[in-house]
Parts: C-alpha cells; sequence; structure tokens
C-alpha cells in the first residue's frame, strides 16, 4: 500500500525483481554444486488418460479471473489436487490447458464486457480499441501459430540450449543479475524504486528460510487491490 501510494514510477519492478528474481539470484550465487542436467528420456505419452486433465483445466482457466493474482500451477495445486490425483504428465497437461482457456477467456471477457483483466487483453484493449469476434479469431491463430513454433523450438533445440547454459559459470551469472537490478530499479524508479527493492528482497527471502510457499508474496498484489475495492 506505501509503495501504491507514494508516487513510485513504477513500483512493480522493483517490488516483482525483489520478491522472486534477487531471492533466486542469491540461493544460486550461494549454491555450491554445479547445475545437473536432467536426463532426456523418450516420450511415452497416454493422451487418452490426458483427456480429463485437459477438461478439467480449461474448466478451471476460465473462471481463473476469480482468482487474480494467482498463476496457473498455484490454480492446478489449489483446485484438480482435491479433485483428482496428479502425475507428472497430467499436472504438464492441466496446466497448458488453464493457460490456454484463461488466455481465450480473458478476451472474450474483454469482448463482452469491455473491461481486461490481464495484461495481454489490457494490451490489445489499448490498441484497438475494442475486441470483436474478428480480433478473437485474431488472438485465437495467434495463439495456436505461437504454441505450434514453441514446440517445435523445444524438440529442436532444448537439449543444446540445456547443455549450453550448463556450461555457464552460474555463480558469475547470477553476480551480473544481482549487479544489474539494482540498476534497473535505480533508472525506472529511482531512489524510492532502490529502496522498495531492498525491502522487497528482504520479503522475497522469508518464505525460502521458513520453508514457506513463494505464491504468498503475491499478497503484495492481492492485499492492496481488495482494500481499495471496498476503500480501505
Amino acid at each position: 500500500m506505501v509503495s501504491f501510494n507514494s508516487g513510485i514510477p513504477d513500483p512493480f519492478l522493483p517490488a516483482f525483481a525483489g520478491l522472486f528474481a534477487v531471492p533466486a539470484a542469491i540461493l544460486s550465487f550461494k549454491a555450491a554444486h554445479a547445475s545437473i542436467l536432467p536426463e532426456s528420456k523418450p516420450a511415452d505419452f497416454h493422451f487418452g488418460a490426458l483427456a480429463l486433465p485437459n477438461l478439467l483445466g480449461t474448466a478451471i482457466g476460465t473462471v481463473a479471473d476469480v482468482f487474480p493474482g494467482m498463476g496457473s500451477a498455484a490454480q492446478v495445486a489449489l483446485f484438480a489436487s482435491l479433485i483428482l490425483p496428479l502425475d507428472a504428465e497430467k499436472f504438464l497437461a492441466l496446466a497448458a490447458s488453464v493457460s490456454s482457456s484463461h488466455l481465450i477467456a480473458s478476451f472474450a471477457f474483454a469482448s463482452s464486457v469491455g473491461k481486461a483483466r490481464t495484461g495481454a487483453a489490457a494490451a490489445i484493449l489499448e490498441t484497438l480499441g475494442s475486441v470483436d469476434l474478428g480480433s478473437l479469431a485474431l488472438v485465437a491463430g495467434a495463439a495456436i501459430a505461437a504454441t505450434a513454433i514453441s514446440c517445435a523450438a523445444v524438440y529442436f533445440f532444448s537439449e543444446r540450449i540445456a547443455r549450453e547454459v550448463r556450461n555457464l559459470d552460474q555463480k558469475t551469472l547470477s553476480a551480473c543479475i544481482l549487479a544489474i537490478l539494482p540498476l534497473a530499479a535505480l533508472f525506472t524508479a529511482g531512489i524510492p524504486g532502490l529502496a522498495l527493492l531492498l525491502v522487497a528482497s528482504l520479503a522475497g527471502l522469508l518464505p525460502i528460510l521458513s520453508g514457506t510457499k513463494r505464491v504468498s508474496l503475491m499478497g503484495f498484489i492481492l492485499v492492496p487491490a481488495l482494500l481499495s475495492s471496498i476503500q480501505i
């Protein structure tokens, strides 16, 4: 609440960098062991067994906006695990279907109500002024094309990129990140942004040190939004 009312030009960059990026970089910098490349195994998907997770994920994605600030993984953990047991394949199918249906549902909501509930829908509304059926078809087509390109890129290049990343000096990379983030916060939000980055970094380390889930840090967005909605 203080950061939102303090006049900081862009409080989100230093806040989220401190909550998530800085703690991750610190942990990576302190890790003494080298990164381990997971073993590649032949895919053995049972598409029939994935039908129910896909249907459930589609249903969850259509109502995802009721729970703002929650990503697909959090929604899956909160809802789906209460309904059916999840192995790795079902979890991936469920999370992907949540994200896909949420994308389409957010644009359908923007088209029918005229208000955006996601950043992508807000950008389309700002660019086009409104969202009609033609825009929805264009977005759906772009999403399908992007998914196809991404799948092809992962299939052909993922193992090569993983091996190259493994060869990087993780401590040097983490040190560079820790040096760049304060400069980015200072450049975008000035001294108040740098102070916010420091406070957010301390808050971001708390879940790691206490063994709790970092999804609780999304209270940075949820609590001020809820208090604002009830005019507190």
